[in-house]
C-alpha cells in the first residue's frame, strides 16, 4: 500500500489532469510515479517539463537513462531502476549496458564518463573533485554537457525519493533475457570466495540477466584470509550462511549488513577466526571460481540431493551421462555463450549434507560433480568469441590468490575501489594483515620515518596504532595515472592521556603489476582537537557505506 497515493487520470481534474495528459503524451503511459506527483500539479508540470527538456538535450536518451539506472541504484529506488530500464530499451541500449549501468560501468568511453560524473556527484553531493572533471573533458564533454549531468541527476534524484518516500511498487517492467531449457540455479551463498545474491537452501530461478559483470546482485562479497580468498572446498561450515540482498541493494549475510559486527563473526565461525568479508573489485569476482554446468540426466545418475552439486546452470532434456562427451564443446544460451572447459574431478563439498551442513564423507565418494563452464557473456557469435579467447587471459582461480585486484592500469573507478580497501584494512588495525598488501620489498616514507619490507611495515604499524588509541580513518582518491594514486586522508585518535587528534595527510601510492603497493609516500600534520570536535564517530571498524566522506565532512 502506498503511503501517497496516486491521482488516476480518471479521477483527475483542472491542472491535474492537464498535466497527466501531458505526461501520457511524453511516455505513452502515466506512470506511478507520476500519478502521484499529480497530488501536486505544480510538481507533476515541473517534472514533465524537465523530463522533455533534458530528453532533447545533446546527451540524449541513451546516456541519459543508463545515468538514471546508475542513480536509481545509488539511491535504492527500485521503482526508477524497472522504469528506467524500460525506457532504455526503448531508445536501444543493449540488456547487456542496462545491467552493467547498475554497477556505474559502460563499454562506451563517453557514457562512462557521465556515469562516473554522475555517481560522484551523488557521493559528494556536488563536491567533484577535479580529476573527474578532467575526465569528463577528456571524453569530450563540454561545459554545457558536464551541467547537463547535473540536472540528470538532480531529476533522478528527485524521482528517487518520491518514489521512496511515496513507497511503490515496480510500475514498468524491468528487461531480462531469458535462457530457453536451461535453468539458473542459485546455490548456498558463501561456498565461492564470493557471497551471492541466493535462496537457501538452494532453487531454481524461471530467469537471470547475464552481463559482462555476470549477474546482477551475484558475488558481492568475499571471504578472505591472509593467503587470499577463501571457499568452501576447505571451508565447508561456509555453506550454512545465506546471502541475500536488503531491498536497498546491499548484501546480507544471514540477514546482517555483511560489514556489521554480526556477519563478520558469522563468517569467523564459519571460516576462521582470522577470516574477514571484503567487497569483491568490480571485473574480478568471477575469477575466483569457474561456472559450474550440469544436465538433468547426470543429476538423476547422481542419485542425491542436487544441492550437493550446486551447479550454477541446469540444462534439462539430457540422457544420462551424455555431458562427459561435452568436454571442449560450447553451449549457446540467447546471446551468451559458455566454453564447457573441463570435467571437475572429485569435489569435498558434494560431502556436505545440505540442511545439516555436516560432513559426510562416504556417501558421494564415487560421483563427480558437473561440468565446468567459463561464461563470456557479451559474445554475440561464435566469431566473436573466438576474438575474446584469443584476447588477454583473465587470471585462473589459483592466479588470483597471489593478485590484489585491482591492478594497474587504474582509472577512477578501480583507484576508488583500491582507496576504499586500504581504508577498511587500515580501519581494522591489525598490522600483519595490512603488511600483505605491500610488496615484500615495500619502500615507505611516513612522516620523517623510512620503512623497508614487510617486518618494517608490520613492526610500524604494531607501535602506531599502539600510540593511536580509537583510531578512526577515512581516505579519498585525489589522482590517478596508471600504476600511481595519490590520496588525501584524515584520521582520528586520541594519546594515552586521553587527548584527542585530528591527522591530515597526503599519500602517494605506486602499485606493481599484482596490485601490491611498492612504494608509499605520507606527509602527516596532527591538530589537537577536543572529544567534542570529533566527526569520526562510528562503531571501531570499517566505515559504514553511508557514512560521509571527507568533502561531505568539509575536511
Amino acid at each position: 500500500m502506498p503511503r501517497i497515493q496516486p491521482l488516476l487520470p480518471t479521477a483527475a481534474t483542472g491542472p491535474a489532469a492537464e498535466h497527466l495528459a501531458t505526461t501520457k503524451k511524453l511516455f505513452g503511459s502515466t506512470p506511478n510515479l507520476f500519478t502521484t506527483a499529480a497530488q501536486s500539479p505544480a510538481t507533476l508540470a515541473a517534472m514533465n517539463g524537465f523530463f522533455a527538456s533534458l530528453g532533447k538535450a545533446p546527451l540524449g536518451g541513451k546516456i541519459g537513462e543508463q545515468v538514471a539506472i546508475a542513480v536509481a541504484q545509488a539511491n535504492g529506488c527500485q521503482y526508477c531502476l524497472s522504469a528506467h530500464t524500460a525506457i532504455g530499451g526503448m531508445h536501444g541500449v543493449s540488456a547487456a549496458n542496462l545491467a552493467s549501468a547498475r554497477h556505474g560501468h559502460s563499454d562506451d568511453p563517453r557514457t562512462q564518463a557521465a556515469i562516473t560524473l554522475a555517481l560522484e556527484i551523488v557521493r559528494t553531493k556536488g563536491r567533484v573533485s577535479d580529476a573527474t572533471i578532467a575526465a569528463a573533458r577528456a571524453a569530450g564533454f563540454t561545459d554545457g554537457d558536464i551541467v547537463e549531468v547535473v540536472g540528470h541527476v538532480a531529476l533522478n534524484i528527485f524521482t528517487n525519493y518520491l518514489n521512496n518516500l511515496a513507497g511503490h511498487g515496480r510500475g514498468l517492467p524491468a528487461r531480462r533475457d531469458r535462457a530457453g531449457g536451461v535453468a539458473p540455479w542459485r546455490s548456498p551463498s558463501a561456498s565461492s570466495g564470493a557471497t551471492r545474491s541466493s535462496r537457501w537452501p538452494g532453487s531454481s530461478s524461471p530467469h537471470a540477466t547475464l552481463t559482462d559483470l555476470g549477474v546482477p546482485g551475484d558475488r558481492l562479497i568475499w571471504v578472505r584470509g591472509p593467503e587470499g580468498v577463501r571457499t568452501a572446498r576447505r571451508q565447508y561450515q561456509l555453506l550454512g550462511l545465506r546471502g541475500t540482498l536488503s531491498p536497498e541493494g546491499e548484501v546480507l549475510v544471514n540477514g546482517h549488513a555483511w560489514d556489521s559486527p554480526a556477519a563478520a563473526d558469522l563468517v569467523r565461525a564459519a571460516a576462521g577466526e582470522d577470516a574477514w568479508l571484503e567487497r569483491a573489485p568490480m571485473g574480478y569476482q568471477f575469477d575466483i571460481l569457474p561456472l559450474l554446468v550440469a544436465t538433468d540426466g547426470a543429476v538423476a545418475a547422481f542419485g542425491r540431493d542436487i544441492r550437493r552439486l550446486r551447479p550454477n546452470l541446469l540444462i534439462s532434456g539430457v540422457e544420462g551421462m551424455a555431458e562427459t562427451t561435452w568436454e571442449g564443446a560450447e553451449l549457446e544460451i540467447g546471446q551468451a555463450i559458455i566454453e564447457l572447459d573441463s570435467l571437475r574431478g572429485r569435489c569435498p563439498m558434494t560431502t556436505v549434507d545440505p540442511d545439516t551442513i555436516t560432513r559426510d564423507p562416504d556417501r558421494a565418494q564415487g560421483h563427480r560433480p558437473p561440468l565446468r563452464g567459463k561464461a563470456c557473456a557479451q559474445c554475440r557469435r561464435r566469431s566473436r568469441w573466438a576474438d575474446h579467447r584469443r584476447g588477454p587471459r583473465h587470471p585462473s582461480s589459483h592466479e588470483v590468490a597471489r593478485m590484489r585486484p585491482p591492478v594497474p592500469p587504474f582509472d577512477i573507478a578501480s583507484a576508488t575501489l583500491k582507496v576504499r580497501a586500504a581504508e577498511d584494512a587500515w580501519n581494522r588495525r591489525d598490522p600483519a594483515k595490512v603488511a600483505l598488501a605491500y610488496t615484500p620489498d615495500s619502500r615507505w616514507r611516513n612522516r620523517s620515518e623510512f620503512i623497508s619490507g614487510r617486518a618494517e611495515i608490520e613492526a610500524f604499524l604494531t607501535r602506531k596504532w599502539a600510540k593511536e588509541q580509537e583510531y578512526r580513518l577515512i581516505k579519498e582518491l585525489w589522482a590517478v595515472t596508471g600504476d600511481r594514486i595519490a590520496v588525501r586522508f584524515v584520521y582520528e585518535w586520541h594519546d594515552a592521556d586521553g587527548q584527542w587528534f585530528r591527522s591530515h595527510g597526503n599519500e602517494n601510492w605506486r602499485f606493481d603489476a599484482e596490485g601490491y603497493m611498492a612504494e608509499r609516500h605520507a606527509s602527516i600534520n596532527d591538530v589537537a582537537i577536543s572529544e567534542a570536535e570529533r566527526k569520526f564517530r562510528w562503531e571501531q571498524g570499517v566505515r559504514p557505506a553511508d557514512h560521509p566522506g571527507l568533502s561531505d565532512l568539509g575536511l
